[in-house]
């Protein structure tokens, strides 16, 4: 990681000043917050990683913070996904879930001869307690094999279902159903030439 991510929850209506803090260092993250959930989504790996590593793929770090208090910040799990995020729409949360869009292949990769193709993803995370007692972020719903060979150009969660727009030569709207977490599955494609 090369930056630090800085969460500080402040009391504005207090007489005195006073705040609480959290820090992530990881690299250039984008940060989606709803009612009671706030997640910063960090590339596993800086860019310039890659250079003379060709074999290794890109992933997501998903970290997850509890925000329904209000007056604090509770860390909730991290997880991690295949692939690269476009944006903070790439990301939501809805009735404790995480999802992601996310696209997978070297697609960024200039200096590759033949990098793997790209490919497009939906993720669905929810939190774990391991042997251990750490919450963690793990994928329980995955839908995946979106628009082989192009990118995820635009992407929206709305209660149970996901859209995404991807790009090549065509922008096609897809339409994915979330209703089942742990089974999202694509409803329909609308292609505009």
């Amino acid at each position: 990681g090369t930056q630090f991510t800085s969460i500080l929850t402040l009391d504005l209506l207090s007489a005195t000043f006073s705040y609480e803090a959290d820090h992530l260092m990881g690299n250039w993250p984008v940060v989606y917050a709803s009612q009671d959930t706030l997640v910063i989504a960090e590339p596993a790996q800086d860019w310039w990683w890659f250079w003379g590593n060709d074999e290794i793929n890109e992933a997501t770090n998903i970290h997850r913070f509890d925000i329904s208090d209000g007056a604090s910040t509770v860390y909730s799990g991290s997880g991690r996904i295949d692939g690269l995020i476009l944006n903070q729409f790439s990301v939501s949360e809805h009735e404790g879930y995480v999802r992601v869009a996310a696209t997978t292949g070297q697609w960024n990769r200039w200096w590759i001869d033949d990098p793997e193709p790209m490919n497009n993803h939906v993720y669905v995370l929810a939190e774990s307690v391991d042997e251990d007692g750490v919450t963690m972020l793990n994928t329980i719903g995955h839908i995946g094999d979106i628009a082989p060979g192009e990118r995820i150009w635009s992407s929206r969660f709305v209660g149970d279902e996901g859209y995404l727009v991807t790009f090549r030569q065509i922008d096609p709207l897809w339409t994915i159903d979330l209703a089942n977490p742990e089974r999202p599955e694509i409803k329909g494609e609308l292609e505009i030439h």
